[in-house]
């Protein structure tokens, strides 16, 4: 494990310094509020079930998009710019290459989608069927367990 635990650690810092982790936790608690939000203000608004599935599938794609952009770019005074790889001898990664960037990447989006998939068709009106607009009345009779007054009601 000496040489890849080294460069999994590596990796890690550098998942760090690109503040990757703090951007998940962030979009993970943004994520949480507006599905909250959604979960209360639509069945209020009255819009169709759908949509809270919608609200749900798009967080979910627009994690990996949101780590991508985490990895590739920094907010500094000057604006939003575009993340400078370490120069110097202690660099995380020894040799050039976005190998691992795009393992990560892969791995997030896989994740994410598998997520999706598991996730989606347990959803309320997600892949329903339609029924139909009939309305239907069952009558049950009553047995009349009282006097013989209230016969009437059985």
């Amino acid at each position: 494990m000496g040489e890849n635990g080294s460069r999994f650690r590596d990796f890690l810092a550098e998942l760090r310094r690109r503040r990757v982790f703090r951007v998940a936790v962030v979009y993970a608690v943004a994520s949480f509020g507006i599905l909250q939000v959604a979960d209360i203000a639509f069945p209020a608004l009255r819009l169709p079930e759908w949509t809270i599935t919608l609200v749900v599938a798009i967080t979910l794609l627009g994690f990996p998009i949101a780590m991508v952009l985490a990895w590739a770019f920094d907010i500094t005074p000057r604006g939003v710019v575009r993340t400078e790889s370490l120069q110097d001898e202690k660099t995380p990664y020894r040799r050039p290459g976005r190998g691992p960037a795009l393992i990560a990447v892969g791995l997030v989006s896989v994740l994410t989608i598998a997520a999706a998939f598991y996730m989606l068709p347990r959803l309320p009106g997600w892949g329903s069927v339609e029924q139909d607009d009939r309305s239907l009345l069952v009558v049950l009779p009553f047995v009349n367990l009282g006097s013989a007054v209230n016969e009437y009601f059985a």
